[in-house]
């Protein structure tokens, strides 16, 4: 079996990379490295297969939220893969609702990929907020969640989600996202679906 030993991508001159691309987070989250497309170039130069420079790994992925420091993200979970240390969605329950088939299926990839108990059904994630184990629901773009939904979570709650004291949170799947670009579990605050 062939294993990937490093994923090619166009970065800035700042060693991030130009864009977010599942591929990029899947070997992020492996500790496969991002190099710069312009090794293909390198190599042709030399006329020989060589190591990527220092500067040709990419070290951090762009964040769709503002102001969010992503610095040196992928090399952060680079290092955690190295050392078998613990992935950054270990032990957090996710249900990710979609009606796009193909998005579900990459977004419960990276999920699986980074840790998450993916919750496969509505029952699962009920059974879950009674025994008041939290919960982070996902949203996908054109997903809002059913009214029937959030006052079956009310009732099993006793509150609303948002409430400081609640068990469950429903937020963007740029929570996932910018949460891979970092390295770790981001709070959150401004992941809200209902912004």
């Amino acid at each position: 079996m062939k294993k990937t030993t490093l994923v090619l991508i166009p970065s800035s001159a700042s060693g991030e990379a130009k864009n977010r691309t599942l591929k990029a987070m899947r070997a992020s989250l492996a500790g496969v490295p991002l190099v710069d497309s312009s090794w293909i170039e390198y190599c042709l130069e030399k006329k020989a297969l060589v190591e990527p420079t220092t500067d040709m790994y990419i070290r951090s992925l762009p964040a769709r939220t503002p102001n969010l420091d992503v610095k040196f993200g992928v090399a952060l979970l680079a290092a955690k893969c190295k050392e078998n240390s613990e992935l950054p969605m270990l032990g957090k329950n996710v249900h990710f609702m979609e009606r796009n088939k193909d998005a579900k299926k990459d977004v419960q990839l990276l999920l699986r990929e980074a840790g998450a108990t993916h919750l496969p059904s509505w029952e699962a994630i009920i059974r879950l907020l009674k025994k008041k184990e939290h919960v982070t629901l996902l949203l996908g773009k054109s997903t809002k969640l059913p009214a029937a939904k959030q006052k079956e979570i009310e009732k099993v709650t006793s509150g609303a989600p948002g409430d400081s004291n609640a068990i469950i949170s429903i937020l963007t799947t740029n929570w996932l996202f910018d949460s891979i670009s970092c390295g770790e579990v981001l709070p959150d605050a401004q992941y809200s679906a209902d912004k």
